[in-house]
């Protein structure tokens, strides 16, 4: 980076800092998201060396700026809303006197003439680099968004990125587009992002001969990656860090000698999760090696259309660019490793895509693999690379970074944002891949057998404050494309919205060619309530059930062949039972109250379900308290009358389980009726103790404590002996901790073996 582009960010960190504070005399906010908090994060940041990193060092900058945004924007769009503006406003290119882009209006004008053009609504591919170029700048304003010198802004590297939103006395339409940057941020740092289980099959008994645990999935047939698998005869662990290592570590270890095998030193990556199909381990994370880039310009693959249009407006860049920039030094990494000799697992293959990971999926060998990538490229710059425009994709079996052809990239519709959702599909063991983009949406996916749907929120600019009842719909929705899988082929279909936000995968669910989704509507005034939409196989809009619950939002959703089960919380939490049989026509059957909420629900059977949530009771001031976890059973054989046959507590206010939002933290061994997870259980002396809860369950009998496991003893725990999943092999059940493996036998649940991971 050169020397004045270090001295404009760390200009603009100062800036932020002083805006901040200043803000804490306006607006009251939790102490983590305060002035104090965020412009000591931003004093840390600019302790750091900016050398190792080269031209990333400055992102925890812009995540802390954009976490920050999350709450103003709220504010401020509160405040818009008692002005009766609209939250979001978009350009009108019918205004007289506006000026516009001669691109981009071509690019109306053709499509308003071309036959050919897709139906309004829908996604579809762009023809060339000039038509991406020309939506990406309309969606950024337009030339109305490139500033003359004298009107230009000193922070202009955050003012440009945030819109302008520290500025008081910025408009409505800014703090429109500081809840829609915020949300979209929201977006990317989540994670939050996630038909029966595997657990509800059969168990898989390959390899030992022996039954033993899958990962708990959404989809039978489609895999999910995790810190732990098994191959029956091996166990596969991932620990970030421990006593022993000095960096992230794969382990291998043989499950009945219960000694380690081998490990993968996982160098220039950190993994969030890892995936075993067949004698082939993939990890998945973020790859921090140089990738070079094709230093090809957008002026150069478009045309200077724009930049004539910024000429003419007087407007300047802050970029300059250099050989040194033409490098992507964080992406999206998958790495291939042969394990069909455990002693010496071999790395085969690399494949890096751009982007913030999504989430990713694997069936019949091919990883499916989504990223999402925020792009602010400067157009008034002729030396703007391609890369700033367009994300690139690196494939180590031919050792050369490229960028997504155009006619990879589908356009989304009803989206104001211009981030991508990036797409590959990889043959693990073949080698081949394919990628292409969507512009303008990557939040999260679902994925059934045979069909991959990528969603994201988006923002209603028909909803103002003056609309007192539900009549215009919530101030979001979820826009969801849909591509066919088969292989290595993953092909563009339709698109649907649907008004509300979702809850993460859950909310989805395919079933006989239709897809259902559940989402919550929420308007500024206050009122919420909740929806299930049925969608055909053309994305087309065939059933809705409205207004569920007002007040409420949904907290987890389960779908069983035709039937959906829904718990929604304010006060009480209501299990409602809702009938998809007839898809046109989605009603509710029955539904129960009772205090608490779960927060995932899981089939043990097809009639019935347990929920891991947490209890709740009112408390001293009238409003509602959490008092502790709770696993619940409910009998669903009565759609008419749910019922909650048996109740499990564990902990005070406090508790807390990674099992709430991470279904993958939780196993289940449907032969011996049992299920497991791990928790923080606080008691009434503030103590809290983290280990692995293992409960029996009977429709008769109820939950039974069979074992709550911790790795070391009281006094020798650094935090490394946390358990944080199980697995079983046969009879014997295996505990997975940073630090360790301890084995027990689930018949009297006493200890057998252990290894220490080192």
């Amino acid at each position: 980076m050169r020397e004045h582009n270090e001295k404009e960010i760390t200009s603009d960190i100062e800036l932020l800092k002083d805006r901040f504070l200043e803000l804490d005399e306006d607006i009251k906010r939790p102490y983590a998201l305060s002035g104090e908090v965020l412009r000591q994060k931003l004093t840390d940041v600019q302790a750091q060396d900016p050398q190792p990193s080269k031209r990333a060092w400055w992102k925890p900058v812009l995540a802390c700026a954009a976490t920050f945004v999350v709450v103003i924007g709220a504010v401020y769009a509160f405040d818009a809303s008692q002005q009766e503006v609209p939250l979001i406003q978009k350009s009108n290119p019918e205004v007289s006197g506006q000026v516009q882009s001669t691109a981009v209006s071509a690019l109306q004008s053709a499509a308003q003439e071309d036959s050919d053009q897709p139906e309004e609504g829908q996604a579809y591919y762009a023809e060339d680099y000039t038509q991406v170029r020309d939506i990406i700048f309309e969606k950024m304003g337009g030339v109305e968004s490139l500033t003359p010198p004298e009107a230009e802004y000193k922070g202009s590297f955050f003012d440009r990125i945030l819109g302008g939103i520290f500025n008081k006395s910025s408009n409505s339409t800014s703090a429109g587009a500081a809840v829609d940057m915020a949300a979209a941020d929201g977006a990317v740092a989540q994670e939050a992002e996630i038909a029966m289980d595997d657990a509800m099959a059969m168990p898989n008994t390959a390899g030992s001969g022996m039954d033993y645990s899958q990962t708990n999935v959404q989809e039978t047939g489609v895999d999910e990656a995790d810190i732990v698998k098994t191959d029956g005869e091996y166990l596969y662990s991932y620990v970030y860090k421990n006593s022993y290592t000095r960096g992230p570590t794969i382990f291998i270890t043989d499950a009945q000698d219960m000694k380690v095998t081998s490990k993968i030193i996982l160098e220039d990556m950190n993994v969030n999760e890892f995936y075993l199909s067949g004698d082939y381990l993939v990890t998945v994370g973020y790859g921090y090696a140089e990738i070079p880039i094709t230093p090809s310009t957008i002026v150069e693959e478009t045309d200077d259309t724009i930049i004539k249009e910024a000429e003419k407006a007087g407007a300047t860049y802050s970029q300059d660019w250099s050989e040194a920039d033409i490098y992507r030094n964080s992406t999206v990494q998958a790495v291939v490793y042969d394990v069909s000799n455990k002693a010496q697992p071999k790395k085969v293959r690399t494949f890096n895509q751009d982007g913030d990971y999504i989430s990713s999926r694997v069936k019949d060998g091919v990883l499916y693999l989504v990223s999402t990538r925020w792009i602010y490229p400067d157009f008034t710059n002729k030396n703007t690379p391609m890369s700033e425009m367009v994300p690139i994709v690196y494939d180590g079996a031919s050792g050369a970074a490229k960028l997504i052809p155009a006619d990879q990239i589908a356009v989304a519709p009803k989206s104001q944002d211009y981030n991508y959702a990036i797409v590959s599909s990889l043959d693990i063991k073949g080698g081949g891949a394919k990628t292409q983009a969507v512009l303008g949406g990557g939040q999260g996916i679902y994925m059934s057998n045979d069909n991959l749907y990528v969603y994201y929120t988006t923002y209603n600019d028909r909803v103002t404050s003056d609309q007192q009842t539900k009549n215009f719909g919530s101030y979001s929705g979820t826009n969801i494309i849909k591509f066919a899988v088969n292989g290595l082929s993953v092909n563009l279909k339709e698109t649907a919205y649907v008004d509300g936000y979702t809850d993460g995968q859950f909310a989805f669910s395919e079933h006989q060619g239709n897809l259902r989704v559940a989402t919550t509507a929420e308007l500024l005034t206050g009122y919420s309530s909740n929806n299930v939409y049925v969608l055909d196989q053309n994305m087309k809009q065939i059933g809705k059930l409205e207004d569920l619950a007002p007040g409420e939002r949904i907290y987890s959703v389960r779908y069983m062949d035709d039937m959906a089960y829904v718990v929604t919380f304010r006060e009480t939490d209501p299990l409602f039972a809702i009938d998809l049989s007839d898809p046109t026509s989605p009603k509710v059957m029955g539904q129960l109250k009772i205090p608490g909420f779960s927060e995932y629900l899981h089939p043990i059977d097809d009639h019935t379900l347990i929920g891991i949530g947490q209890d709740t009771d009112i408390n001293q001031w009238g409003g509602v308290s959490t008092t502790g976890l709770k696993v619940s059973m409910f009998d669903v054989s009565d759609p008419l009358n749910p019922r909650e046959l048996h109740v499990y507590n564990l902990g005070v206010e406090g508790s807390y389980s990674e099992a709430l939002y991470n279904h993958k933290a939780v196993m289940f061994n449907l032969k011996r009726n049992l299920m497991a997870f791990p928790a923080s259980v606080a008691n009434t002396s503030g103590y809290s103790q983290n280990a692995y809860y293992v409960l029996s369950y009977s429709v008769t009998d109820g939950f039974e404590l069979k074992k709550s496991i911790t790795h070391g003893e009281a006094d020798t725990y650094n935090g490394f002996n946390e358990v944080n999943r199980g697995q079983y092999i046969g009879n014997i059940l295996y505990t997975f901790s940073p630090e360790q493996i301890v084995s027990y036998d689930m018949d009297a649940f006493t200890e057998k073996d252990s290894v220490l991971l080192k």
